[in-house]
């Protein structure tokens, strides 16, 4: 059991709040290995769909994260779940980035086994019936930042020519998000 607790490490790190209409939800962050989906090529999958009369690029991401003893309670109570989780299993992760964080993670080219922190809000449980007749898990939240931990050896010196220089990409993209310029007249305090 020790051995597990320390391969799940710290993978959650959720906490519970209110909005301002009272409605309880749970953001935090999950570190996890990135995988590719079933019957796909990439760890991220993208595609276009419509709201509110807009298309809009939705992403998803997907990897697994070994729960133990600890990590089951704490996901119970960060997201009073009334279903048993046993320890000792992979709960899956199903991430989804919305509109420019889509984009942006796109152009990161994340590897399958590359480690990534992201930090999410919204997060959701579902379970699910496996091939087999056994009940699966899965973890959802709506990703708004992200950090990579740690790249996977073996695709790290294949992707490092697609993936240029990530300095001006993200200059490019942080410039380009809706902020307008203001002129400074010497009236503003900063």
């Amino acid at each position: 059991m020790a051995e597990n607790k320390k391969r799940n490490g710290k993978s959650f790190f959720m906490k519970k709040g209110y909005s301002k209409s009272g409605k309880e939800f749970t953001d935090g962050a999950l570190k996890m290995f990135v995988k590719k989906p079933y019957g796909s090529n990439d760890v991220f999958t993208t595609r276009d769909v419509m709201l509110n009369g807009e298309t809009q690029k939705v992403g998803n991401v997907v990897g697994s994260v070994f729960v133990d003893e600890y990590a089951v309670k704490a996901l119970k109570y960060n997201l009073n779940l009334n279903t048993d989780i046993p320890a000792d299993v992979y709960v899956n992760v199903r991430l989804t980035f919305w509109g420019k964080k889509a984009e942006l993670f796109e152009k990161w080219k994340i590897n399958e086994g590359d480690l990534v922190m992201f930090f999410c809000s919204s997060f959701s449980f579902t379970t699910f019936a496996k091939k087999d007749g056994t009940t699966g898990y899965q973890i959802e939240g709506n990703v708004y930042e992200w950090d990579v931990v740690k790249k996977n050896k073996q695709t790290e010196t294949s992707s490092t020519a697609d993936n240029g220089d990530m300095d001006a990409v993200a200059e490019s993209d942080f410039n380009a998000m809706g902020f307008t310029e203001c002129e400074d007249d010497g009236d503003l305090p900063f």
